[in-house]
């Protein structure tokens, strides 16, 4: 495979793919981590009182 005139271009390709991808795997866990600690301040402000 490596004697072929795009196989430069496939491998960026690929790697530029694996990257954005893992990115956006992280973004979605720090979003996640942001909105459930969020999640916990809100619940803490409202206190245990609240109607079930």
């Amino acid at each position: 495979m490596s004697d072929s005139p795009h196989w430069g271009f496939v491998a960026a390709a690929y790697a530029t793919a694996a990257l954005t991808i893992l990115g956006m795997i992280l973004a979605t866990l720090a979003d996640f981590r942001a909105q459930s600690a969020a999640l916990r301040r809100l619940e803490e402000t409202r206190g245990s009182g609240g109607e079930s």
